[in-house]
């Protein structure tokens, strides 16, 4: 049960930081497009 929860923490924080990662990248492009596109 313990290890459970513990794996679910990890799946859970390694989505936020990929989503944030994916969402920073994101938007990186869309100012670099906006500023010389």
């Amino acid at each position: 049960m313990s290890t459970w929860q513990n794996l679910k923490w990890l799946i859970l924080l390694w989505v936020l930081g990929f989503a944030t990662v994916t969402g920073a990248g994101y938007a990186l492009k869309g100012l670099i497009f906006l500023t010389f596109g």
